[in-house]
């Protein structure tokens, strides 16, 4: 599965692109048959200010199939990343049991 990582965060990009990279394998591993791409996005949307500000959006691409996307926001990026990533899982995971009826 080829995973696409991209990021505003800076020095802590290495340590959320790591996560991200992680999280995708373990969730979305027994997929990896039928996705031929997965792109993650992370920004921080306000920087310095701190408070709910770091978004995630994850886009599965699978193989003859619309995109999946999803998205959450979150306190620290890790968290962003986990919950998107959650998100996805389970949305891929309906949209492969839908392709099955």
């Amino acid at each position: 599965m080829k995973i696409q990582f991209n990021t505003n965060e800076g020095e802590r990009a290495a340590d959320a692109r790591l996560f991200a990279e992680s999280e995708l394998t373990h969730r979305l591993g027994r997929f990896e048959a039928q996705i031929s791409r997965v792109e993650v996005h992370l920004r921080d949307l306000n920087a310095q200010k701190g408070g709910v500000d770091h978004e995630c959006k994850v886009e599965v691409r699978l193989k003859g199939r619309d995109p999946i996307f999803a998205d959450a926001t979150a306190v620290d990026g890790i968290e962003a990343v986990r919950s998107a990533v959650g998100k996805a899982q389970r949305a891929v995971s309906r949209a492969l049991a839908r392709k099955g009826r």
